[in-house]
């Protein structure tokens, strides 16, 4: 089960902002990390956005427009004066995949999560980031007795996932896994 172990926040914006608009997202998704999201959202009373046209982008995140009143804000600028309301929630692939990179000031924080096996997912509007949500992962109990019982049967392990390097190695080592195969998109898999 995933839970949000820290917030960092960029550009301006705050860390409700950062976790209201992923949540506002990820409410209309099944996946673990999505609820995990929503869940510290709720916990935190803030309120999410109805998103429109939502759109899942295969093995990088989703997508999706929010309403919000055209102002002047100059986080969205970029010239027009209007603010933008697509807001993308995702990880390191989405950003690499739409040219946004990852500022120094949490950089090193980011990749300390991920040497910790945390999960790190941006939200992005405008193709402005607005700040990255860490998770953590508990290994269930059950997963390394299932994965005892096949080395004792001589079974060779093998764990293919779309997290990033740094959680597979963690989860690998943590469980005793033989070779892990990394940010694997769900086709590929």
């Amino acid at each position: 089960e995933f839970g949000v172990v820290e917030v960092w926040n960029v550009n301006g914006f705050t860390k409700d902002e950062v976790l209201e608009l992923a949540a506002s997202l990820d409410a209309l998704s099944e996946h673990p990390i999505a609820k995990a999201v929503v869940a510290k959202a709720r916990e935190r009373g803030l309120l999410l956005k109805e998103p429109k046209k939502f759109e899942a982008l295969k093995g990088l995140g989703v997508k999706a427009l929010l309403e919000e009143p055209a102002s002047a804000d100059p986080r969205y600028a970029e010239g027009s004066g209007e603010a933008k309301k697509e807001v993308m929630v995702g990880g390191p692939a989405l950003l690499e995949s739409i040219g946004v990179g990852i500022p120094d000031e949490i950089s090193r924080q980011i990749q300390d999560a991920g040497r910790k096996g945390q999960t790190v997912i941006f939200a992005v509007k405008n193709r402005v980031l607005l700040g990255a949500i860490a998770l953590a992962d508990i290994i269930r109990e059950e997963s390394r007795e299932a994965i005892r019982a096949l080395k004792d049967m001589g079974v060779r392990t093998s764990m293919i996932t779309g997290d990033s390097e740094d959680v597979a190695r963690w989860v690998s080592r943590e469980l005793g896994i033989d070779e892990y195969f990394s940010r694997v998109l769900p086709h590929q898999k």
